[in-house]
């Protein structure tokens, strides 16, 4: 039996709320890098100026706080079912999420060595991609599975200058892609996990920045404040238009369709997301009318 149509996707977010992040024990202004969702809904940020990892309630309400102890700072997080995972350097460090009746806390449950000095890190729940150096002028893609062994490899030197490093991956979810930001060239590439070269790249004249993925397409977040979405790598329309803001980190709750995003204020903003495509189909509403 062939498989059904993938849903047609016209995303459009409308905004919710806006909260600070900072907590009592901060040293410094909040500097939020990514953030992800918890199965309930929870929202982690990971701040870098604080070597602080934040849980907010489904209400926003800050209810932990856990600094990073560790020689260097950490430098991207993930979530990977109740476990934070965190990028510093050439460790990784995995945190068991323990609640209680009034608080969060994160215990580490243990550290897994890297064959590179970790940049980002990213999952879809069934695979978790590292990027970073092995010395400044060779770059590697790690693909990871659930038990942290390694299991694909692949150098990305050609595609980026000395001293420079892909921020961001996306390994999409029930496919062989693996897409990746590139900041440096103004471009999104889309590699097969097993490497190669890109199967495709498209280029903008803005630097794009986070990646997040959404039912069967991605978001795009640039230099500009403004969230763009990407289906089967054409860029279509904007989604979100944050203004000013830097965007920091992005994270898609797919449950109630929210989009989270950390900007340069130390604020995260929510967002509804909308697929005007298929309310369109539903009304009966198409091209042809």
């Amino acid at each position: 039996m062939a498989s059904p149509p993938a849903m047609a996707e016209q995303w459009v977010g409308s905004f919710l709320t806006e909260f600070g992040c900072r907590s009592p024990r901060d040293e410094a202004v909040c500097q939020l890098g990514s953030l992800a969702h918890l199965a309930d809904g929870r929202i982690v940020a990971l701040d870098r100026a604080n070597w602080s990892i934040k849980i907010f309630s489904t209400a926003y309400a800050l209810v932990g706080c856990h600094r990073v102890h560790n020689s260097y700072e950490p430098r991207d997080m993930c979530i990977l079912n109740s476990n934070v995972l965190v990028i510093c350097a050439d460790s990784l460090i995995i945190y068991e999420i323990i609640d209680d009746e009034q608080t969060t806390v994160l215990a580490e449950w243990t550290r897994v060595a890297l064959n590179v000095t970790g940049m980002s890190i990213s999952t879809n729940g069934d695979e978790i991609c590292v990027t970073g150096y092995v010395h400044p002028s060779q770059k590697r893609i790690l693909v990871l599975n659930v038990e942290f062994d390694e299991v694909a490899s692949f150098d990305v030197s050609n595609l980026f200058s000395d001293s420079k490093c892909p921020i961001w991956t996306l390994p999409r979810t029930n496919t062989d892609e693996l897409w990746v930001s590139d900041q440096f060239e103004y471009c999104v590439h889309c590699f097969r996990k097993s490497g190669g070269s890109p199967r495709w790249s498209w280029a903008s004249a803005e630097q794009p920045r986070c990646l997040v993925e959404v039912c069967n397409s991605a978001l795009v977040a640039y230099d500009s404040g403004i969230v763009t979405q990407l289906t089967n790598g054409v860029l279509s329309h904007t989604v979100v238009n944050a203004g000013n803001r830097l965007i920091q980190g992005m994270s898609f709750n797919s449950d109630n369709y929210t989009l989270a995003m950390s900007d340069d204020t130390g604020h995260i903003r929510v967002f509804a997301l909308h697929n005007t495509e298929s309310e369109d189909e539903r009304s009966g509403v198409s091209d042809e009318d």
